[in-house]
């Protein structure tokens, strides 16, 4: 059992459910640009082992993640959203507020 536990820890691979929880419950920081966001997901998602689903869950973590309620009405009125897609309407939008103000 001892041998079991020390082997555990030592375990390179790391807590899944862990790594898993870390990205399920990230959301955009206030102030945080949109390409840090992003940068951040796809680094916390590389570490949770979805295999081909990961692109498709970070950009459902974008849309449930934006800080911006208007620019995820715009994200879920897309029927076809993709990864890329949802990245260029982020940028966007973060472009867009900077000239703007």
């Amino acid at each position: 059992m001892l041998k079991r536990k020390f082997a555990e820890l030592c375990d390179p691979r790391g807590n899944v459910i862990m790594e898993r929880h870390k990205l399920n419950t990230r959301v955009q920081k206030e102030g945080e640009s949109f390409q840090s966001f992003v940068a951040d997901l796809r680094i916390l998602a590389s570490t949770c082992e979805y295999g081909v689903l990961k692109d498709e869950l970070i950009r459902d973590k974008i849309v449930c993640g934006f800080s911006s309620w208007h620019v995820q009405k715009q994200l879920l009125k897309e029927r076809d959203l993709t990864l890329d897609c949802a990245i260029d309407i982020g940028i966007t939008n973060e472009l867009s507020n900077r000239n703007n103000t």
